[in-house]
């Protein structure tokens, strides 16, 4: 599988994100982006949050993009199965231990 690199990443995704914030929710949601959250998506508004510029990385950029081609985001139904399944097939990489604490299966 070919990797991505952020500005591939969002070329290819370009239709479902359409902002990246970094250093505070443009829509207000502080309490979201606490010190324990990296990052969150707003699906309906296609936007991805992210706490500071340290953790746009590729690997939460995949992350929260996937939330976007999901429409799901912390709000609902966040790490579902679907979500996972749109996560890997946007090149992403899971950690095993995380599937397990989640209830996940690969």
């Amino acid at each position: 599988m070919k990797i991505l690199s952020h500005k591939k990443i969002l070329k290819k995704y370009l239709v479902y994100i359409k902002k990246i914030n970094i250093g505070e929710c443009v829509l207000g949601n502080e309490k979201n982006l606490s010190q324990n959250s990296l990052a969150h998506a707003h699906p309906r508004e296609g936007i991805i949050c992210f706490s500071k510029r340290k953790f746009f990385t590729k690997a939460i950029l995949l992350h929260e993009t996937a939330h976007l081609i999901r429409g799901n985001s912390l709000y609902n139904e966040g790490h579902d199965q679907k979500w996972l399944k749109i996560l890997y097939e946007i090149g992403a990489r899971v950690d095993r231990s995380y599937l397990e604490d989640n209830f996940l299966e690969i």
